[in-house]
């Protein structure tokens, strides 16, 4: 088996930065960002906002170009990638008005969005279940490929970095590792990955091939997950159904819920949160209730304020008399 040449690699990264360009741009400037709030201490909202857009630009400008190379239309390949540029930076301008945790969420949607984007919009408009199989197929195990790879070389040069520094005596700045994760993490990671991407989507139609290594994996690990997950959502439903807003409201209706035992024009008495099958019982009755107290307390509070400005108003018109020691005329 003949091992790839300096010169093969190097001719396959240039045409994968010619076939992906606006997607490695992304990566070279997340990578920059990266490496310059790397050697800062405090935090920068605008170089913040700025990073994650250009990580988000990865998927997002992969999707667009795999879109367009599916058409085969150059005018729609520079619309898509100029309409994946003005998302990034209104994403960028609108992340210095959100607080932290609307950044974080916000930011978690659009990754999550724009990875979809890339499994979904090239097979959108046509019907190849199979091919569209073997594109998610090829993409995954690409990026495991890729993260492997990137784990390797990232172990290997950290060990060159420490040997040097303990063994040459030469001083290595601690934030030189954390930049040196940027840089494999958004350039050499997205550059060892894209050059792995399909080229011919409509042969992948034809491909028969299925790994037993992943169809065990799907099999016994995937699809039991996906069990548990749907088992828990199912369940985390049925409790807002039960002890949500939609059972408070049957509570109220006469003959539904606890008012079925009773008079229906009766006045309404206050119920025991510990009593069991009570909807609301456990959360909102003892909210309600500390409520009720402390309206009590300041209700309370009020009156004796009340009382000791009527003593108050009432002792210079009876100190004369007393002290005088004389009982006041009828």
């Amino acid at each position: 088996m003949r091992l790839p040449s300096l010169s093969a690699a190097a001719r396959d990264a240039r045409e994968t930065l010619q076939r992906f360009p606006a997607v490695l741009f992304a990566a070279l400037v997340a990578a920059a960002i990266g490496m310059i709030m790397a050697g800062r201490s405090g935090s920068n909202d605008v170089l913040t906002g700025i990073l994650a857009a250009a990580s988000l630009g990865l998927p997002l400008f992969l999707a667009t170009a795999i879109a367009a190379e599916r058409t085969e239309s150059r005018t729609l390949s520079i619309v898509l990638a100029a309409l994946g540029l003005a998302i990034l930076v209104g994403f960028a301008f609108a992340w210095l008005h959100w607080s932290d945790a609307i950044q974080v969420r916000r930011y978690a949607q659009f990754s999550i969005g724009f990875h979809l984007l890339v499994a979904y919009l090239p097979y959108v408009f046509v019907d190849e279940p199979n091919g569209f199989w073997h594109w998610n197929r090829t993409l995954f195990l690409r990026f495991l490929t890729a993260a492997l790879y990137s784990a390797v070389l990232y172990v290997g040069l950290v060990v060159a970095l420490v040997a040097i520094d303990k063994l040459l005596q030469v001083k290595i700045p601690s934030s030189a590792y954390l930049r040196l994760w940027i840089a494999i993490a958004f350039v050499f990671n997205t550059w060892f990955f894209l050059g792995g991407v399909p080229r011919d989507l409509a042969a992948l139609e034809s491909r028969r091939d299925y790994p037993r290594g992943l169809k065990v994996f799907s099999q016994f690990i995937l699809i039991p997950l996906v069990i548990v997950y749907l088992a828990i959502l199912t369940l985390y439903l049925g409790r807002i159904l039960i002890t949500g807003p939609v059972a408070e409201r049957l509570d109220r209706i006469p003959g539904v819920g606890r008012g079925r035992d009773r008079d229906p024009l009766a006045p309404a008495r206050p119920s025991d949160p510990r009593v069991p099958g009570e909807p609301l019982g456990g959360v909102v009755r003892p909210l309600v209730l500390r409520r009720v107290a402390a309206r009590d307390r300041h209700a309370a509070g009020l009156d004796l304020e009340a009382r000791g400005a009527v003593r108050r108003h009432r002792g210079p018109v009876l100190s004369p008399c007393c002290r005088s020691g004389s009982s006041p005329s009828p």
